[in-house]
Protein backbone atom coordinates (compact mmCIF):
# COMPACT_ATOMS: atom_id res chain seq x y z
CA UNK A 1 0.00 0.00 0.00
CA UNK A 2 2.71 2.82 0.70
CA UNK A 3 4.52 1.84 -2.47
CA UNK A 4 1.30 2.69 -4.33
CA UNK A 5 0.78 6.26 -2.59
CA UNK A 6 4.70 6.85 -3.07
CA UNK A 7 3.89 5.75 -6.74
CA UNK A 8 0.54 8.45 -6.98
CA UNK A 9 2.87 11.15 -5.23
CA UNK A 10 5.52 10.87 -8.01
CA UNK A 11 3.54 10.71 -10.73
CA UNK A 12 1.63 14.02 -9.57
CA UNK A 13 4.82 15.58 -8.14
CA UNK A 14 6.85 15.45 -11.13
CA UNK A 15 4.51 17.00 -13.68
CA UNK A 16 3.75 19.83 -10.91
CA UNK A 17 6.97 20.75 -10.12
CA UNK A 18 8.22 19.98 -14.13
CA UNK A 19 5.76 22.83 -14.64
CA UNK A 20 7.06 25.16 -12.60
CA UNK A 21 10.24 24.88 -13.80
CA UNK A 22 9.18 26.07 -17.07
CA UNK A 23 7.22 28.96 -15.47
CA UNK A 24 10.54 29.63 -13.70
CA UNK A 25 12.74 29.72 -16.74
CA UNK A 26 10.39 32.14 -18.65
CA UNK A 27 10.11 34.53 -16.19
CA UNK A 28 14.17 35.40 -16.16
CA UNK A 29 14.02 34.67 -20.07
CA UNK A 30 15.64 37.81 -21.59
CA UNK A 31 12.85 37.62 -24.36
CA UNK A 32 9.63 38.59 -21.96
CA UNK A 33 7.63 41.37 -23.44
CA UNK A 34 7.26 44.81 -21.22
CA UNK A 35 3.50 45.20 -21.03
CA UNK A 36 3.25 48.32 -20.00
CA UNK A 37 3.44 51.39 -21.86
CA UNK A 38 1.60 55.63 -21.58
CA UNK A 39 0.06 57.33 -24.47
CA UNK A 40 1.90 60.53 -23.01
CA UNK A 41 4.41 62.09 -20.13
CA UNK A 42 1.14 63.29 -18.18
CA UNK A 43 -0.41 59.92 -17.86
CA UNK A 44 2.69 57.73 -16.66
CA UNK A 45 3.41 60.85 -14.16
CA UNK A 46 -0.17 59.94 -12.90
CA UNK A 47 0.60 56.21 -12.31
CA UNK A 48 4.70 56.54 -11.28
CA UNK A 49 4.16 59.24 -8.32
CA UNK A 50 8.51 59.20 -7.82
CA UNK A 51 11.30 60.06 -9.55
CA UNK A 52 14.99 60.27 -8.82
CA UNK A 53 16.83 62.63 -10.64
CA UNK A 54 20.53 63.87 -11.18
CA UNK A 55 21.21 67.06 -12.60
CA UNK A 56 24.44 68.47 -14.10
CA UNK A 57 24.67 72.26 -13.95
CA UNK A 58 21.92 74.49 -12.71
CA UNK A 59 20.23 74.74 -9.28
CA UNK A 60 21.93 72.28 -7.37
CA UNK A 61 25.78 73.20 -8.46
CA UNK A 62 27.70 70.64 -10.72
CA UNK A 63 26.31 68.09 -10.20
CA UNK A 64 23.13 67.18 -8.03
CA UNK A 65 20.48 63.99 -7.00
CA UNK A 66 17.06 64.68 -6.49
CA UNK A 67 14.01 63.09 -5.29
CA UNK A 68 10.70 64.07 -7.55
CA UNK A 69 7.37 63.56 -5.97
CA UNK A 70 4.45 63.94 -8.92
CA UNK A 71 1.12 65.35 -6.53
CA UNK A 72 -0.60 65.23 -9.56
CA UNK A 73 0.37 64.44 -13.36
CA UNK A 74 1.43 67.63 -14.14
CA UNK A 75 2.61 69.05 -10.91
CA UNK A 76 5.31 67.79 -8.88
CA UNK A 77 8.32 68.80 -5.92
CA UNK A 78 11.12 68.15 -6.14
CA UNK A 79 13.79 68.38 -3.08
CA UNK A 80 17.98 67.40 -3.13
CA UNK A 81 21.47 67.94 -2.95
CA UNK A 82 24.14 68.93 -4.75
CA UNK A 83 28.13 69.74 -5.07
CA UNK A 84 30.02 71.40 -6.73
CA UNK A 85 33.71 73.02 -7.11
CA UNK A 86 33.71 75.13 -3.63
CA UNK A 87 30.18 74.73 -2.70
CA UNK A 88 27.45 72.42 -1.57
CA UNK A 89 24.01 72.91 -2.35
CA UNK A 90 20.57 72.16 -1.38
CA UNK A 91 17.87 72.40 -3.44
CA UNK A 92 13.55 72.71 -3.03
CA UNK A 93 11.54 73.19 -6.40
CA UNK A 94 7.80 72.74 -8.22
CA UNK A 95 7.54 72.21 -11.22
CA UNK A 96 4.85 72.35 -13.83
CA UNK A 97 4.28 70.64 -16.70
CA UNK A 98 2.16 72.15 -19.62
CA UNK A 99 1.06 68.65 -21.74
CA UNK A 100 3.10 67.10 -24.34
CA UNK A 101 3.18 62.93 -25.39
CA UNK A 102 7.01 62.43 -24.76
CA UNK A 103 8.36 65.83 -25.45
CA UNK A 104 7.18 68.11 -22.13
CA UNK A 105 7.94 71.46 -21.57
CA UNK A 106 7.20 72.59 -18.25
CA UNK A 107 7.33 76.25 -15.85
CA UNK A 108 10.42 75.19 -12.84
CA UNK A 109 10.28 77.62 -9.56
CA UNK A 110 12.70 77.13 -6.85
CA UNK A 111 14.86 78.09 -3.75
CA UNK A 112 18.66 76.98 -3.12
CA UNK A 113 20.77 77.05 -0.48
CA UNK A 114 24.69 77.51 -1.32
CA UNK A 115 27.24 77.36 1.02
CA UNK A 116 30.57 76.70 1.63
CA UNK A 117 32.16 76.54 5.32
CA UNK A 118 35.67 78.28 4.20
CA UNK A 119 39.16 76.84 2.63
CA UNK A 120 42.38 77.93 2.84
CA UNK A 121 43.06 78.65 -0.91
CA UNK A 122 39.53 81.02 -1.02
CA UNK A 123 36.90 80.36 -3.47
CA UNK A 124 37.35 82.02 -6.79
CA UNK A 125 36.56 79.35 -9.22
CA UNK A 126 33.02 78.02 -9.06
CA UNK A 127 31.10 75.81 -11.04
CA UNK A 128 28.73 77.66 -12.38
CA UNK A 129 30.88 80.37 -12.67
CA UNK A 130 27.64 82.96 -12.29
CA UNK A 131 28.38 82.14 -7.83
CA UNK A 132 32.21 83.52 -7.80
CA UNK A 133 31.69 85.85 -10.97
CA UNK A 134 28.39 87.96 -9.84
CA UNK A 135 27.35 86.69 -5.98
CA UNK A 136 30.29 86.60 -4.04
CA UNK A 137 32.09 89.47 -2.69
CA UNK A 138 35.48 89.90 -2.43
CA UNK A 139 35.81 88.67 1.43
CA UNK A 140 33.67 85.60 0.60
CA UNK A 141 35.85 84.42 -2.00
CA UNK A 142 38.47 85.07 0.16
CA UNK A 143 37.61 83.54 2.86
CA UNK A 144 35.28 80.90 1.62
CA UNK A 145 32.76 81.15 3.81
CA UNK A 146 29.37 82.34 2.53
CA UNK A 147 25.46 81.35 2.83
CA UNK A 148 23.86 82.23 -0.89
CA UNK A 149 19.98 82.06 -0.48
CA UNK A 150 18.55 81.49 -4.57
CA UNK A 151 15.43 81.91 -5.52
CA UNK A 152 14.62 81.18 -9.61
CA UNK A 153 12.27 80.45 -12.57
CA UNK A 154 12.65 78.33 -14.95
CA UNK A 155 11.51 76.56 -18.68
CA UNK A 156 12.62 73.31 -19.54
CA UNK A 157 11.76 70.59 -21.64
CA UNK A 158 11.81 66.77 -20.96
CA UNK A 159 11.55 63.40 -23.01
CA UNK A 160 10.14 60.70 -21.28
CA UNK A 161 10.82 56.82 -22.37
CA UNK A 162 6.90 55.54 -22.83
CA UNK A 163 7.49 52.26 -23.29
CA UNK A 164 9.43 49.14 -23.84
CA UNK A 165 12.50 48.25 -21.04
CA UNK A 166 13.46 51.95 -21.29
CA UNK A 167 9.65 52.92 -19.75
CA UNK A 168 9.90 55.86 -17.55
CA UNK A 169 13.68 56.87 -18.08
CA UNK A 170 14.07 60.72 -18.95
CA UNK A 171 16.12 63.17 -20.11
CA UNK A 172 15.61 67.19 -19.44
CA UNK A 173 17.39 70.36 -20.15
CA UNK A 174 16.50 73.60 -18.61
CA UNK A 175 17.43 77.62 -18.20
CA UNK A 176 16.63 79.41 -15.20
CA UNK A 177 17.09 82.87 -14.08
CA UNK A 178 18.95 83.04 -10.76
CA UNK A 179 18.22 85.28 -8.27
CA UNK A 180 20.31 86.19 -4.70
CA UNK A 181 17.57 87.22 -2.40
CA UNK A 182 20.33 88.39 -0.31
CA UNK A 183 22.15 90.88 -2.28
CA UNK A 184 20.19 91.55 -4.88
CA UNK A 185 21.97 90.09 -7.77
CA UNK A 186 20.71 87.97 -10.85
CA UNK A 187 22.38 86.34 -13.52
CA UNK A 188 21.30 83.24 -16.12
CA UNK A 189 22.45 79.23 -15.66
CA UNK A 190 21.17 76.21 -17.83
CA UNK A 191 21.27 72.49 -16.43
CA UNK A 192 20.75 69.42 -18.13
CA UNK A 193 19.96 65.53 -16.30
CA UNK A 194 18.21 62.56 -16.24
CA UNK A 195 15.00 61.18 -14.12
CA UNK A 196 13.86 57.67 -13.86
CA UNK A 197 9.70 57.61 -12.54
CA UNK A 198 9.10 54.63 -10.48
Amino acid sequence: MRVFFLYLIIIFLVPSLHAAIEVDETWWSGSRVANNSFTSGIALKKTKKMGIQTTFAGATGLAGLNIDLNFSEDFALSVGYGVSRGFQAINIHAKQSLGGTSFIPYFVWGYSNWHAHGRESGVYNTSPAILAAKFLDAKEKRTGVFAKNIVYPGLGIQYINLSGDWLGLGFFAEVLALVDINDFLAGPTAGIGTIYYF
